[in-house]
């Protein structure tokens, strides 16, 4: 039984396993008592009976398949694969629209067999989905979560799988649809594991989701951006006080007009850029913080629009 304060799951399932398979002297048989277990809301323990009456020189190992839905031929992005030694295994997983996982025995070294035949258990989604279009933006260690709810949960509670301690911690900062976690630690995480919990129709409800890792949420302050004269050229200057990051991270998304020609560029690791100036025009412009792919995803807001020009040619409009 797995006990998190106000968390009471109990962790052992039985499941009926499926064989899939026909006979023949050069396939090896399939795994057996397939069966798995919840450690954790997050963690299940799978575990199978090695086939029997194997020739003692026959070496294999196990690939196991995990299909994010019930329907075991779905690929593509719902579909993750392992390769296992032992006659057991650990996942860590969520469970949003059903498992379907299966075990297959592969030969290493064992002479003409082929692999065998899959075995299959299948794990049903929660009955009632509690929360949608769940959204985050992470800043500063700090990772603000976001939902919508279709359903009356009065008692709703939110948590998130912390694996470096391996432990699940309760958002204690709710509101209606938003809590906000603190955690040093965000930034090491490269997947984030989520569990609301509530009771519905008088029944209790477990609701697990896995995201992408706080850096790949990243929300950065809107900038301030500033321009001058340095000798013949325009400096645009990007106010960076508030990057968390290493330089190479961001990227700076200058948008800007000249004498009516809009033109955008857009410069890694440094905060200024300079152009060309020409006193007959007038020059706008914008700026945009981007987080880079290169470190996780996210960005600013665009900054206030901020104009430069001749100040008789623009007149109450213009820095001189």
């Amino acid at each position: 039984m797995f006990r998190v304060r106000d968390i009471c799951l109990m962790t052992i399932f039985s499941v009926s396993v499926v064989f899939v398979g026909a006979e023949g002297v050069s396939e090896l048989p399939s795994p057996s008592n397939l069966i798995f277990s919840w450690e954790t809301p997050f963690t299940l323990y799978l575990t199978w009976e090695k086939p029997k009456d194997l020739d003692p020189d026959c070496k294999v190992y196990y690939t196991v398949n995990v299909h994010h839905s019930q329907n075991c031929s779905e690929r593509a992005n719902n579909f993750q694969t392992r390769r296992v030694q032992r006659s057991s295994t650990t996942l860590n997983i969520a469970n949003e629209n059903g498992l379907c996982i299966s075990v297959t025995v592969v030969p290493e070294n064992c002479g003409n067999k082929n692999r065998s035949q899959p075995s299959y258990i299948t794990i049903p989604p929660p009955p009632v989905i509690l929360v949608k279009n769940r959204s985050f933006e992470y800043s500063h260690n700090r990772l603000k979560c976001t939902w919508h709810s279709d359903v009356d949960v009065q008692d709703l509670g939110f948590y998130y799988w912390s694996l470096q301690n391996d432990t699940v911690i309760k958002c204690n900062e709710m509101k209606t649809g938003e809590c906000v976690i603190h955690d040093t630690l965000l930034k090491e995480m490269t997947e984030m594991f989520y569990l609301f919990n509530g009771t519905y129709m008088g029944k209790p409800v477990y609701n697990t989701f896995m995201d992408e890792g706080p850096i790949h949420f990243v929300k950065l302050n809107k900038p301030q951006l500033t321009i001058e004269r340095v000798g013949q050229s325009l400096r645009f200057q990007t106010n960076v006080s508030d990057l968390e990051f290493p330089s190479h991270c961001y990227k700076f998304n200058y948008t800007y007009t000249m004498c009516d020609k809009r033109i955008q560029t857009m410069v890694t690791g440094k905060s200024n850029y300079e152009v060309n100036y020409d006193s007959k025009c007038m020059y706008s412009a914008r700026v945009q913080i981007i987080f880079s792919d290169k470190c996780g995803a996210g960005n600013s807001d665009l900054s206030d629009e901020v104009i430069f020009c001749r100040t008789h040619t623009c007149q109450d409009f213009c820095i001189a």
